[in-house]
């Protein structure tokens, strides 16, 4: 299935293609995270408790992190009603409600509330969704604010220099609205208590002509 089939404006496409990698073992974001959280050393490695998952699709990042990590709450917060649709329907052939409380949210990122209690997250994930967003601002400020002291937050991103955030989507990649340049992010982050304690390049992505580095961030608060 080609990208402009899988992100298209509703979603649904997506959420299928998703379930089906689901059963394959999962895409890049699905299996990196959790192998790179698993070789964090002990003291940096998330405590049980709540994990809060932004972005969270229909439902592979946090299942695959609940494979190497045990959590007893999962909030799951996605801008897409169908992706949270979906996996309400869906997650109870993957994951035991019984031993996992899963709480769901729909919310825009770009300036909504995350349903958490201050200083209660001890894992906070967003992957592949950061240049869905226009703004960073409202995401950091809540990641800040629900995680716990000491608490992780880990994202992915491409790295982009500069200070231009807009780009023009391709056909090929029309979900690539905006790319934030990593010194931004850095500073936004820093801003609201995060400090970064590591970032791991995890290869190269080709956009049309152009390659750009693929990271995986942590982010510690203090």
């Amino acid at each position: 299935m080609k990208a402009l089939e899988f992100y298209n404006v509703k979603g649904e496409a997506g959420i299928y293609f998703s379930a089906a990698r689901r059963k394959k073992g999962g895409g890049a974001a699905e299996n990196i995270a959790p192998g790179r959280l698993f070789q964090l050393p002990e003291n940096l490695r998330p405590k049980n408790g709540l994990l809060v998952d932004l972005g969270c699709g229909p439902g592979n990042s946090f299942l695959k992190m609940l494979e190497v990590l045990n959590f007893q709450k999962v909030l799951a917060v996605d801008g897409s009603p169908n992706m949270i649709k979906f996996i309400d329907e869906e997650i109870d052939s993957y994951l035991d409600r019984g031993q996992v409380k899963l709480t769901l949210q729909v919310a825009d990122l770009n300036q909504e509330k995350i349903k958490a209690d201050d200083n209660s997250a001890d894992l906070v994930s967003c992957f592949r969704t950061f240049y869905h967003l226009e703004s960073l601002d409202n995401l950091l400020k809540e990641v800040g604010r629900i995680l716990k002291p000491d608490g992780l937050f880990v994202f992915d991103a491409y790295n982009k220099d500069g200070t231009e955030t807009v780009i023009k989507p391709s056909l090929e990649y029309p979900f690539l609205n905006f790319l934030h340049p990593t010194n931004i992010v850095k500073e936004v982050a820093q801003s609201n208590g995060l400090d970064l304690l590591s970032a791991e390049n995890i290869g190269e992505v080709r956009f049309g002509n152009r390659w750009t580095s693929y990271w995986l961030n942590y982010f510690k608060k203090i």
